[in-house]
Formats: C-alpha cells, sequence, structure tokens
C-alpha cells in the first residue's frame, strides 16, 4: 500500500472514530433537547425494534439484539418504570408477553428515527462517492452536521 493510500486510510479511521462518538454523544443531546433524555442507546434500539415489529414479544426483540430473554425482560421493566413500554400478556398463551410501547416510547422512537434520518440525507445528498478523496469529502460533511447539530441541540 503506497503512502497516499495509507494516509487516506488513517484520515477515514480518524472520521469513523470521531462520528462513532459523535453520534452517541449528539444523539444524546438530540433526545435531550426533545425531551427525551432519560433513555441510553440501547434502550432507543430496544424501543425501535419493538415499534419495528407488528406484535413484538419479549423473545423476538431478544432474538433481534442477540442477548437472552432474561437481559430483555429486565431492560424492558426498567423501560415500563420510565414509561416508555409495558408488557402485555398474550390472550392465546399465558407464557409470551407482549411489548407495547406508549406515547412517550413512540415519541423517543420519532425522534431516534429523525436524527438518523437527517444524518443520513446530510449524506446521501452528494452524488460523489466512489473514491478515497470523494468518501472523505462526504465524512466530512457528516462532521459538519454533527457540529452544527450539537450546537443547535446544547
Amino acid at each position: 500500500m503506497d503512502k497516499t493510500s495509507l494516509r487516506n486510510r488513517e484520515i477515514i479511521n480518524d472520521f469513523l472514530v470521531n462520528m462513532f462518538y459523535q453520534i452517541i454523544d449528539i444523539e444524546n443531546a438530540y433526545m435531550k433537547h426533545h425531551g427525551i433524555g432519560d433513555l441510553s442507546v440501547t434502550e432507543l434500539k430496544l424501543l425501535d425494534i419493538a415499534s419495528s415489529l407488528k406484535r413484538p414479544a419479549m423473545t423476538d426483540i431478544a432474538n433481534r439484539v442477540h442477548l437472552t430473554n432474561g437481559t430483555i425482560t429486565s431492560a424492558i421493566k426498567k423501560l415500563e418504570k420510565k414509561g416508555y413500554a409495558h408488557r402485555v400478556q398474550d390472550a392465546n398463551d399465558k407464557r409470551i408477553y407482549r411489548v407495547k410501547l406508549t406515547a412517550n416510547g413512540k415519541k423517543a422512537v420519532k425522534y431516534h428515527v429523525a436524527f438518523f434520518d437527517e444524518m443520513v440525507d446530510a449524506v446521501c445528498n452528494h452524488e460523489e462517492l466512489g473514491s478515497d478523496k470523494m468518501l472523505i469529502g462526504t465524512l466530512s460533511r457528516l462532521s459538519v452536521f454533527f457540529d452544527s447539530m450539537k450546537e443547535e441541540v446544547s
């Protein structure tokens, strides 16, 4: 690998590592800005998964995130206490508990999805993906988006 390729890889790595942490930090700030400041990234993901399934059972969610039923049960109980979801025993099979989102849970998912939609829009509004330099330009625009979003929600 030549020096330019190595340097481009370093730049891309730096962008990705920086953006990984920015995504977490800025999404947290974005959610707080919209009145949802008490959810972890994992809890948001669980709500997102539950909202994407027609009749989500605890097992369905556990399988989607590759966690045990016990872990998901504990997590959903926390979400119940926070007012974002509740468990309902299945009418046909009493062993199954379904997860239903509350109005606050649906609101959290709405803003979680909106955040990522805005982020993807910031990347996809340009048609120059195709080379290292073009990808670096795209990642740079995404970094600028995060910076402006951080200012907006702070």
